[in-house]
């Protein structure tokens, strides 16, 4: 172990690993689920296999937007999620404006009130990526899409911290809403149709091979969660358009950064 993210509310260690290349050490995240704290929604340790799962997801759809997650049994605190770690800041892609001064290539996402008592407007870029990534999200139902967990910029940003994802029941909390209600094009629908083929057993996107994902998934997610993740994968195919906020559930993440 090299050092630890305190800012985390779970324990979150910084590690190393040797190069596949031999050419030195790379650095990486390892969650043990000994460090989680149960949440009333999630009580048990299965925060650091959903981490694993929504990498399996997005690798199925095709998409590089969550860094290379694995599960190790073995690890010096136990067994856990070690995924590579991003050299790269919180993205540029989200930020606070007034109202006049919204640019153009920004969506906006909620209105408020600043600390100098004037209007401020939650928006975010329309990109293609920030497009993958808010549709994965519908995918994996994640409850905590912040700012702060979008790293980098354009087509090199990727997401992290997925553990409360994977519900059963509908908890979509994201930064991401300006695209809500907008339909999701012919490419992520062929995306979303490869991820429905390969959770029945089929080849995804990424090219796993038939039954791959279907069987990891099955050592990650129990058997509810399983069976929303296809749901929810046949709704948003029927639809064809990027969900809208789920009625008496809070839609933004607190705090959004």
């Amino acid at each position: 172990m090299t050092g630890r993210v305190v800012s985390a509310s779970n324990l979150v260690l910084q590690g190393s690993y040797p190069e596949p290349s031999g050419a030195g050490t790379a650095l990486c995240v390892y969650k043990p689920a000994q460090g989680e704290k149960p949440l009333w929604d999630f009580p048990d340790q299965v925060l650091g296999r959903h981490e694993v799962a929504a990498f399996l997801v997005a690798a199925a759809l095709g998409w590089p937007i969550v860094p290379v997650t694995v599960w190790r049994e073995e690890a010096p605190a136990g067994a856990g999620s070690v995924q590579e770690w991003v050299d790269a800041d919180v993205t540029a892609a989200v930020g606070v404006f007034d109202p006049a001064e919204l640019p153009p290539d920004f969506l906006p996402v909620l209105t408020g009130t600043g600390p100098d008592g004037h209007d401020v407007v939650v928006a975010h870029r329309d990109t293609e990526r920030l497009r993958d990534i808010a549709l994965f999200d519908a995918v994996i139902n994640n409850s905590d899409r912040k700012a702060g967990h979008l790293l980098g910029d354009g087509e090199a940003m990727v997401g992290i911290d997925h553990g409360v994802a994977f519900h059963q029941e509908d908890k979509l909390r994201t930064v991401l809403w300006g695209f809500a209600g907008q339909a999701i094009g012919v490419r992520r629908q062929a995306a979303l149709e490869a991820l429905q083929r390969a959770l029945r057993n089929g080849a995804g996107g990424g090219e796993r091979a038939p039954g791959q994902l279907a069987d990891e998934l099955g050592r990650l997610l129990d058997n509810d969660q399983q069976a929303a993740l296809a749901g929810r994968v046949d709704r948003l195919l029927a639809g064809r358009r990027f969900p809208l906020p789920t009625p008496g559930w809070p839609a933004v993440p607190w705090p959004l950064w």
